[in-house]
């Protein structure tokens, strides 16, 4: 069913919940990968915390991007919004 939404721009869409058993046939599979990265934890961290990690070097069409929040902080801030 769709309705109109007072609060939004265009229409709101009403689905069913999502199933709470898998599909019929469907196979669980664990994958595990195991990296050693020979630098401090903290210096990883940092570097996976690092917007730029993600956003330089992009090919496009395709990118990332880090939304500013009500603070003006950008990155992997509380409140900032990235999307792919």
């Amino acid at each position: 069913m769709v309705t109109d939404s007072p609060d939004s721009q265009g229409q709101t869409l009403n689905v069913a919940p999502s199933p709470t058993e898998p599909p019929s046939g469907f196979v669980h599979d664990v994958y595990e990968h195991v990296w050693i990265i020979e630098r401090p934890r903290a210096q990883v961290w940092a570097w996976l915390c690092d917007p730029g990690t993600f956003t330089d070097g992009q090919i496009p069409p395709w990118r990332v991007e880090f939304l500013t929040n009500e603070a003006g902080e950008t990155g992997f801030a509380e409140g900032v919004y990235n999307t792919h």
